[in-house]
């Protein structure tokens, strides 16, 4: 069994860091888009797919016209 309870995906690292702080040691979190790069040329892997649809929350940040 892991440490931690909930697994999140963060589109881009801001809410990965959100999340980190309020979940602590309780949550797993992975950010899609790195620190150091641009999140609107973030090339789109099948493994982040699989991530996200294993994830119990995943967050993101934009308009619904983004997709």
């Amino acid at each position: 069994m892991t440490s931690w309870d909930l697994s999140v995906v963060a589109s881009i690292p801001d809410l990965g860091s959100i999340a980190s702080a309020i979940g602590a040691d309780r949550v797993e979190v992975f950010s899609i888009a790195k620190a150091e790069s641009n999140p609107h040329t973030v090339e789109v892997l099948p493994s982040y797919m699989v991530r996200v649809s294993h994830a119990a929350v995943y967050l993101k940040s934009g308009l619904a016209l983004d997709g």
